[in-house]
């Protein structure tokens, strides 16, 4: 996991975070292949690329203590398409942010989870952002951490389900937890 301050305003100091893909649980079809990034491609010594798989399920789970309390966050999945990835222009993935325990509370309230292509088309693009460092960036939801002392856990969900198409080509850094503007 990486740390880091977000200075918002140069006022306020607030907690980020970045799970790295060691730390999330990947599942598919076919097992996960990690390589050794190069320093200048990932703040991670090891990310995971998806060479192939039918399906997709990617968690990643963080406590509310360790974030900046009384404050509404964004989770962004991190992640690069290598030159040989297929399949994840036509079919969508779907996001999920909810607390441990209230998963099914959050899908009838909100009908599932936000469907996003990672590899979107032209008209498409406003919901996949480059960073600075070149990775994209796709917001997959948000949550109020309210600072109470009960901590929670939040988990963070990206599924592909389609079991009738093959994917790959998916390079995985991490999900980031950062603080919206504003909050």
């Amino acid at each position: 996991m990486s740390f880091k301050i977000d200075k918002e305003n140069g006022e306020k100091k607030k907690k980020c975070y970045m799970i790295g893909s060691r730390r999330l649980s990947i599942a598919g079809h076919k097992p996960v292949y990690r390589k050794t990034s190069l320093p200048a491609e990932s703040s991670f010594s090891r990310v995971a690329k998806l060479r192939q798989v039918w399906w997709l399920d990617i968690r990643g789970r963080i406590e509310t203590n360790i974030l900046s309390p009384k404050s509404t966050y964004g989770a962004y999945f991190v992640y690069k398409l290598d030159e040989c990835c297929w399949a994840f222009k036509n079919k969508p993935v779907e996001f999920r942010v909810y607390f441990e325990g209230e998963e099914e509370v959050h899908e009838h309230e909100h009908g599932g989870g936000c469907k996003v292509f990672l590899d979107p088309s032209e008209d498409e693009q406003g919901l996949c952002q480059f960073r600075d460092d070149w990775w994209l960036e796709v917001e997959m939801g948000e949550f109020f951490n309210d600072g109470s002392e009960d901590n929670r856990v939040v988990v963070c969900s990206l599924m592909g389900t389609d079991n009738y198409i093959s994917k790959g080509g998916l390079v995985v850094e991490g999900i980031e937890f950062r603080p919206k503007s504003g909050t």
